[in-house]
């Protein structure tokens, strides 16, 4: 994928951001098929700019930036805290309506009286996660635009490529910044080739030409590729079924087939063992990640995780409020009084380590 722009202009100085990661990726082989080896501006999608210029202008900030994985954790910690039984479907869609409301400039408060339940129950488990982070120092990247907002300093104007439209948050920011507009080049009608501002644009177009072809020809088959289907693989089902209204069909009777499956790291539990491996790692170097440890004592997949479910949540508060990416083992020690199971297991997995290094 490349993208239908003109990049002859923009220098290494410049900074450019992109509505979405593939679109950085087109960006960068559409630079090198246009610029060759000249240095590459600074590129960015939404988020990746929005933290690059926070830690721009705040170097020396005492406030943690926590990971995406980090702030999923606080926030279940919040529900079930307020009485909420949390599973992952409802977390995927707390996490995204909480995005959408930044993104919409929608304060929690508004949804208090609302005299509606469901977003009364949301506006506070909103509230908790924010006092949450205030308490212990943290910030996550949906605070970060207010903040470069209220900045003392200058900061570059951007350009600004690929935005369908842009939403309230965006639209604040950049006009506050400004920016400048990467302009796509004018069509080439002799040309069959199109282009579009997004990956989902763009699957949709090919989803809907499928279906009218298919509708024609029942009989025939019809082949597409996709150079990034591991990535885009949720994104395409779910298009393909709304298009084709296929939502609740069996796979075995659908209109369509994806080759393809999920790679493994798309599954919990994969990314889980993973996540414990690399833990494994840490404790034997004594140089312990704080996200990869917050991840592995909330897993479900861990020993007796239902059993110490609130001292661990407890406990990744505590280790949060160090605002440290890593930590030592006997800085974590005195904290695992509360959860004697996990420490067991931290203890026997150093106590290998420790045995296995004086063989």
């Amino acid at each position: 994928m490349w993208i239908n722009a003109n990049l002859a202009s923009l220098t290494a100085q410049d900074s450019v951001v992109l509505a979405n990661n593939r679109q950085v990726l087109a960006f960068k082989k559409t630079w090198n098929l246009q610029r060759g080896t000249s240095a590459l501006p600074q590129t960015f999608a939404w988020k990746q700019y929005l933290q690059h210029t926070w830690k721009a202008i705040n170097p020396n900030s005492s406030k943690r930036l926590i990971s995406a994985i980090e702030s999923r954790t606080l926030i279940n910690q919040s529900m079930t805290r307020l009485g909420q039984i949390v599973d992952t479907r409802l977390l995927d869609e707390v996490v995204k309506n909480m995005d959408y409301c930044h993104a919409h400039l929608i304060n929690p408060t508004q949804l208090l009286d609302s005299h509606h339940q469901n977003s009364e129950l949301f506006s506070a488990w909103m509230l908790d996660y924010q006092q949450t982070k205030l308490t212990l120092n943290v910030l996550d990247v949906n605070d970060l635009s207010t903040l470069i907002l209220n900045r003392d300093r200058e900061i570059s104007q951007p350009y600004l490529y690929g935005f369908k439209t842009l939403t309230p948050e965006q639209s604040g920011l950049f006009a506050n910044i400004g920016h400048q507009v990467l302009s796509a080049n004018q069509p080439n009608t002799h040309s069959s080739n199109q282009t579009f501002n997004t990956t989902s644009d763009e699957i949709f177009h090919v989803a809907t030409w499928a279906k009218d072809l298919h509708s024609k020809h029942p009989e025939k088959h019809i082949a597409i590729v996709s150079p990034q289907l591991n990535s885009e693989h949720h994104q395409i089902k779910s298009i393909f079924d709304q298009v084709f209204d296929d939502v609740l069909v069996g796979t075995g009777q659908k209109a369509y087939n994806i080759s393809l499956g999920l790679p493994l790291t798309d599954y919990p539990f994969i990314r889980h063992l993973l996540s414990v491996l690399q833990l494994s790692q840490q404790l034997q170097s004594n140089r312990i990640s704080t996200e990869t440890f917050n991840a592995v004592i909330t897993s479900p997949y861990i020993a007796h995780a239902q059993v110490e479910q609130s001292s661990r949540a407890l406990l990744v508060n505590q280790v949060l409020s160090w605002s440290q990416t890593h930590f030592k083992l006997n800085q974590l020690s005195p904290h695992l009084i509360n959860t004697p199971l996990l420490d067991a297991l931290i203890n026997n997995i150093s106590s290998k380590a420790v045995s296995g290094r004086q063989k």
